[in-house]
């Protein structure tokens, strides 16, 4: 509900965004969380797969199966009964959530060491895509359902909040509701550090979404068409709402602590609210451009932004790097299955490496300006984009010195840098080749995924062709 009289200062507004850049007692450690979304599909007559229902009335969306399964007292998950949203907890702290278009996605719990987070997350989806297994469920790896239209997807989540997003994003364009339905991702989480080590982690991250767009695009295909692109899913994000996206903090050259927050602050005055008050003061959504900043200064129907209203509005930004109390690196297209944790192997060793990040930064700071066309640049040409500086910068990474890489792991992305970025390519060129540039049946991807497996050959832990051979549960 909102206020009748201005109760928020800009100085308290200030606060807020400046906690969002420190996590307390925590300035030391490197902690990582990594979020994956993944799409439970079925093949359909057209052996395309098509995305299934969260829940419905037979009982046999992608929830109600897991929530009947966690019901046997050997499953991994319990159902959060605490939430009016379909939720499951893992016994490890990880959480199983449900976004609009029939993704499902895994966050891990945090941890110190890498290996344990990758296998925790694994192992959970795994599990679940075990228990839809039975009923004829895949889960498809990648950055776009590439098969489905946003109408043919519908809204299979309908909260309050989505709905609301997905009206917004309808009133001015197509990219926020193929945001919603249709796009995937692999999220990594990490620890901003002390003050000078916040101001290094948040430039670099930034510093490396185009370059990451360019190693780790995967996205060529929207609803059952090549888009020309190599990084749908990036054009997407750049261009579903200017106000919200892209790099807003960082155009006042390299930023200190005190610029951040004022860059931040700025950009979330300046972007437009998803809901404004009625009459009455209840929230309703609504097509009026404003932006939270003309509601604080004027209100709307006699009303005011609450805190409450705030820091919702501050859970509705999409920077390519959100801050949280951590950072969270929004930036990467969803892998296959082989690959799905390259990027965030590289990530984390490049930010939490203090001598990599230092060479990341010496690399990269020129281009501090350019990042918005860099993307761009990034998510049409791939790797072809920026050759020289993918290569470079996937190097670094390769041989960071203090943030040792198990050899495994290591192992790995060497050979997901010499199939790839080494030859100038990007997962999408791989998708493209498939079936000479159109869209490809899913016999065709299986097939493909298994050649990838042969050639990428993930350590068990991070990926299995069979997701029976590593998840461990209940298979009633």
């Amino acid at each position: 509900m909102a206020e009748q009289k201005t109760t928020l200062s800009i100085d308290f507004l200030a606060e807020s965004v400046a906690r969002k850049y420190t996590m307390p007692g925590n300035s030391d450690k490197k902690n990582i969380g990594l979020e994956l979304e993944l799409f439970p599909m079925k093949v359909d007559e057209t052996s395309r797969y098509k995305v299934a229902d969260i829940m419905n009335e037979q009982l046999n969306g992608t929830y109600d199966l897991l929530y009947t399964n966690s019901l046997c007292r050997c499953s991994m998950f319990d159902p959060d009964k605490k939430l009016d949203v379909p939720r499951l907890n893992s016994a490890v702290g990880g959480i199983v959530t449900f976004e609009p278009g029939g993704q499902i996605e895994y966050s891990s719990a945090v941890d110190t060491d890498l290996n344990k987070v990758i296998n925790e997350l694994i192992m959970h989806m795994s599990e679940l895509e075990n228990i839809l297994a039975a009923r004829g469920y895949r889960f498809f790896f990648g950055a776009l359902n590439p098969w489905q239209s946003v109408d043919e997807v519908g809204l299979k989540m309908r909260k309050p909040r989505y709905l609301a997003m997905d009206r917004f994003f309808k009133n001015i364009g197509p990219y926020g509701r193929q945001m919603m339905r249709l796009s995937g991702s692999i999220q990594v989480n990490l620890d901003f550090g002390g003050p000078e080590t916040t101001k290094k982690r948040w430039l670099v991250t930034n510093l490396l979404s185009p370059v990451f767009c360019a190693i780790f695009g995967n996205s060529p295909f929207l609803a059952g068409k090549a888009t020309g692109k190599r990084s749908y899913r990036t054009i997407i994000w750049q261009n579903l709402d200017k106000t919200r996206t892209g790099f807003p903090h960082l155009r006042i050259g390299q930023p200190g602590m005190v610029s951040m927050i004022e860059q931040y602050l700025g950009f979330a005055l300046n972007a437009s609210v998803f809901t404004l008050p009625d009459e009455s003061g209840c929230l309703v959504y609504r097509q009026n451009d404003i932006s939270f900043k003309s509601w604080l200064e004027n209100g709307y129907n006699g009303f005011y932004p609450s805190i409450e209203d705030w820091e919702a509005h501050l859970t509705t930004l999409f920077p390519d790097v959100r801050a949280k109390g951590f950072l969270e690196c929004r930036f990467i297209d969803g892998q296959s299955k082989p690959c799905w944790a390259v990027p965030a192997v590289i990530a984390t060793a490049l930010i939490y490496d203090e001598v990599a990040i230092d060479k990341t930064i010496s690399l990269l700071s020129s281009y501090q300006g350019e990042l918005e066309k860099m993307a761009l640049a990034a998510a049409s040409d791939g790797v072809g984009a920026f050759p020289d500086l993918c290569r470079e910068v996937y190097e670094i990474a390769l041989n960071t010195g203090q943030y040792q890489l198990d050899s495994d792991l290591l192992g790995y992305c060497e050979r997901f840098f010499r199939h790839f970025t080494l030859q100038e390519k990007n997962p999408a060129d791989d998708l493209l080749s498939i079936n000479n540039g159109l869209i490809f049946a899913a016999d065709q991807y299986r097939e493909y995924e298994d050649q990838l497996f042969d050639i990428i050959q993930p350590p068990m832990y991070v990926a299995a062709k069979n997701a029976n051979e590593i998840a461990w549960g209940c298979k009633c």
